[in-house]
């Protein structure tokens, strides 16, 4: 019985040294073979199930906030469970109201500048037909005035009061049409000031309008806003 002992315990402190020398042999292969890099990750595990998927960032779709107005009608929405990318139309709300403004508002626009153009065209003809007017009155001044240098003994006196009395009259015409150009001139200008407010006011609430109508389409917001 001892015997059979002793052999089994023999036997087993034989095996724990052939043990030890392969885990020797086996740490010298590793250290010459380097050392081996270890990376810590996530081990993807795939699953079936079903279910309902549910966003991690929503995003609440709704009207615009325009001034004055409270009604509001969805006219479009995109269909559930499409996939858009950023800047997608995604619903449409009913601007009609606000596209008949803002066809209003261009209308106008459009009569405002038609009129300025009409302005402008009238007032380069009627500056023109009175500096004709200028010309011909300078003219008649200076041969007036050649004239009253002549010989005063070749004229009667009859005829220098008649020549004084013409070039008096020819100075004051004279200068009546220059004022007359000028008075056209600024009045004309202010007309077309005042054009220019009305062009202005119409452009600014056409463009105001015109983003308006752009919020009645609203887009798909940016990833993780």
């Amino acid at each position: 019985m001892k015997r059979r002992t002793l052999i089994a315990i023999a036997g087993v402190a034989g095996l724990a040294v052939l043990l030890g020398v392969s885990a020797l042999a086996l740490t010298a292969r590793s250290s010459d073979a380097g050392l081996v890099e270890v990376v810590r990750e996530d081990l993807p595990i795939v699953v079936e199930a079903q279910g309902r998927l549910e966003a991690a960032v929503a995003y609440e779709i709704g009207p615009p906030s325009v001034q004055n107005m409270w009604d509001y009608d969805l006219s479009w929405m995109i269909q559930e469970g499409r996939r858009v990318k950023e800047g997608d139309v995604v619903a449409r709300f009913d601007a009609t109201e606000i596209e008949d403004q803002l066809r209003d508002y261009r209308a106008q626009l459009e009569t405002v500048k038609q009129e300025r153009e009409k302005e402008q065209r009238n007032l380069a003809v009627t500056l023109e037909e009175l500096r004709l007017d200028v010309v011909k009155a300078e003219n008649d001044l200076e041969e007036l005035a050649l004239d009253l240098a002549l010989d005063e003994s070749l004229l009667s006196a009859i005829e220098i009061q008649e020549l004084r009395l013409e070039r008096q009259l020819a100075t004051e015409r004279l200068a009546h049409l220059r004022e007359k150009m000028a008075s056209q001139r600024e009045l004309v200008d202010s007309k077309l000031a005042l054009l220019d407010v009305k062009r202005g006011y119409f452009e600014t609430k056409a463009a105001q309008l015109q983003e308006v109508i752009d919020k009645f389409n609203v887009k798909s917001p940016p990833p993780g806003s």
